[in-house]
């Protein structure tokens, strides 16, 4: 007899929910709970204990440089028309920004204090997620060394970020939080996941660092390199590995016989253990993850399936031994140098359906506070026009998004007060000079995220971050 069918199905997906709704929140060790996760095929093995400090961040990079001054416009009558002016034919028409409408901060020491902004039409659910207090926005973020004025920026006397304007160097410059050097073999995020690991991360096999975009540098550490997981499949085995053929049983018959060997030369060795974590890893992470069911619904998209697989992740924590969790998503076509308008609309839209839904997973496992999601790009664009889209710019406007973790509903940093040509950030052809560093925007996540802002593990992690920010309070303020 098929054991899903000793209940009720209604009664079946409200347990579900429910067991769901304790990953986060410590409902997960009950002998029923256990009997109802093997009676829907959830199999996770929840044993360990949960994590009641659990903390996760996701990164969604934006490759190709996002058209940020269309994702959020200015709506005040004068820097309307201020946008109008230097946007010519890619400026978005008033009658479709209005439904967006929003209010820059309720703060009267903020610089949006009173001003209205709207986002793109194609993004009426960040909209709401805005307006409910789960999301902020961080407006004109950038890399930077230092603090740079635009006399310093022309004077070439005062150091900054190498390759300006080029995606290479950008996306590195981003991923590194070091965009003084070239060199950097490491990122951010895995510096400070090998810092935290040792309290955060009780399993050997697996990596608190989640790829679901390929190997990348912001979550490669000096030793630690991220997990890589497939949108669909989770943790790929070597093909075969496993299998039932006569073949696949040869060649996992021969890798054990590999992995398990002990070897006098230490290379040997370190690669034979190196592979066998690896396969451990990857038939744990699959065992307790892939058979997850979440009762929110993923759009099909490929950033939807992203967002789907690290909320199954996120759901698993308690059983994967991981009280922090990092995740690098990954979503290209935003170098939109013609057909901006079209093309920014569709991947708008995908972002859009994406972030709701996994806000709406967040919530729906109890990890509200607990689970932060910040946006992060090449560059913005510049507000010129082409005459078929935009081109290279630095500063730009972020989102972040986490229901109880962010002081959502405001504006922080500084939108600029007009985007006219020659304003007071324009260093010409409508780039603007950054006024938020990412030291200051990633330090900010990594001082929620568990480190201290004032420590010398602050500085390892973003070494240019005493130029903006001296360790005490927040640096911007849109972590609750």
């Amino acid at each position: 007899m098929n054991e899903k069918k000793l209940f009720d199905q209604a009664t079946v997906d409200t347990n579900r929910r429910s067991v769901l709704k304790g990953a986060c929140a410590g409902m997960l060790t009950t002998p029923l709970l256990s009997q109802m996760l093997a009676m829907t095929t959830t199999r996770a093995a929840l044993a360990a204990e949960p994590q009641s400090d659990f903390k996760a961040l996701v990164c969604l990079f934006l490759f190709g440089g996002n058209d940020s001054h269309n994702m959020l416009a200015p709506m005040e009558p004068s820097e309307f028309a201020d946008y109008q002016t230097v946007r010519t034919n890619i400026a978005l028409p008033e009658v479709e920004l209005q439904p967006n409408l929003i209010f820059g901060s309720s703060n009267p020491a903020s610089p949006q204090f009173g001003r209205r902004f709207a986002f793109h039409p194609s993004l009426p659910k960040v909209t709401d997620l805005y307006r409910s207090g789960s999301l902020a926005v961080v407006g004109n973020v950038g890399t930077l060394v230092q603090p740079l004025t635009i006399a310093q920026y022309e004077s070439n006397q005062y150091p900054k970020p190498v390759g300006l304007f080029s995606h290479s160097s950008h996306q590195r410059n981003w991923q590194t939080a070091m965009p003084q050097s070239r060199d950097a073999l490491s990122g951010w995020a895995g510096r400070m996941a090998e810092i935290l690991s040792d309290t955060a991360n009780s399993n050997p096999a697996l990596s608190i660092n989640y790829s679901i975009d390929g190997e990348n540098l912001m979550l490669t550490g000096d030793q630690l390199v991220p997990f890589v997981l497939n949108r669909g499949s989770g943790a790929r085995l070597m093909d075969g590995y496993g299998g039932n053929s006569v073949l696949d049983r040869i060649l996992t018959r021969a890798t054990d016989s590999i992995t398990s060997a002990t070897y006098a030369n230490l290379l040997q060795q370190s690669y034979a253990q190196t592979k066998d974590r690896a396969i451990d890893g990857a038939i744990e992470y699959n065992l307790r993850v892939n058979e997850i069911e979440l009762a929110t619904q993923f759009p099909s998209t490929g950033l939807g399936q992203e967002f789907e697989r690290a909320a199954k992740t996120i759901a698993a924590q308690a059983a994967l031994g991981q009280s922090r969790q990092l995740f690098f998503i990954g979503d290209g076509n935003w170098d939109n140098h013609q057909n901006l308008l079209t093309t920014q609309q569709r991947n708008l839209e995908e972002v859009d359906d994406a972030l709701k839904a996994f806000h709406d997973a967040v919530i729906e496992l109890g990890c509200q506070g607990q689970v932060t999601t910040f946006l992060a790009s090449d560059f913005a664009r510049t507000l010129t026009s082409n005459g078929r889209g935009s081109d290279h710019a630095w500063g730009g406007n972020m989102l972040v998004m986490g229901p109880g973790a962010v002081n959502g509903g405001e504006i922080y940093g500084e939108y600029p007060i007009t985007l006219a040509t020659g304003g007071p950030l324009d260093i010409g052809r409508g780039r603007l000079l950054p006024t938020v560093s990412t030291d200051q925007y990633y330090g900010e996540l990594a001082s929620w995220f568990g480190v201290s802002g004032s420590s010398v593990e602050m500085e390892q992690i973003l070494p240019n971050v005493r130029n903006f920010w001296d360790g005490t309070n927040q640096p911007i303020g849109f972590m609750a």
